[in-house]
């Protein structure tokens, strides 16, 4: 019996370590636009199997199916010593999902859910270390850049989470003790 590959494909990774999260504030960077929500997940090959399996399921399908001639594009990279560049032996794998999109001339924005080891909505801000899990749906595409599938993200899954190092939130509040003989009046 054979499964029927939707072009939509339903994705839930294994847990590994949260890197780069932009899961509430959208990066602008390639999508000038309307930014783009994403998070990078750092896991061993072992732990990685399942996805790989899968991904590389859904492509082979797709390739296949359309008759495709482009380059294939990569469905994972490997995690490289920040020093030595060699590889570690884990594997990186990117989600995403545009921040916003146009709808009837309307400019919608998108959420991606976070929720906690419970299903519950999660309310801090993952931080890069956390341990998570994405889903969301396999997409292909076939463009300029070669044959590829894209991981759209959904959801987050927390189980272990680490604070962002948000640097502005690292001074707190100056108490006001702190300011006196200080000219705070060039700040506003």
């Amino acid at each position: 019996m054979t499964t029927k590959v939707q072009k939509f494909q339903l994705y839930v990774s294994p847990f590994g370590s949260a890197i780069w999260p932009k899961l509430t504030e959208p990066d602008f960077k390639f999508n000038k636009d309307f930014g783009t929500l994403s998070i990078g997940i750092r896991m061993t090959e072992e732990a990685a199997q399942p996805l790989i399996e899968e991904l590389t399921a859904y492509a082979d399908h797709w390739y296949a199916e359309t008759d495709s001639e482009a380059e294939r594009a990569p469905l994972w990279k490997p995690d490289l010593d920040r020093e030595t560049k060699e590889p570690t032996g884990d594997l990186i794998f990117s989600f995403k999902r545009a921040a916003a999109k146009l709808r009837d001339g309307a400019v919608v924005k998108n959420k991606i859910a976070v929720v906690d080891p419970m299903g519950k909505p999660f309310e801090g801000i993952i931080g890069a270390g956390s341990t998570v899990r994405a889903s969301g749906f396999m997409s292909w595409y076939d463009n300029a850049n070669g044959f590829g599938v894209s991981l759209q993200l959904q959801a987050v899954q927390v189980t272990q989470h680490v604070e962002s190092n948000d640097p502005v939130a690292a001074f707190g509040e100056v108490p006001a003790s702190a300011m006196d003989g200080l000219d705070v009046g060039d700040f506003g």
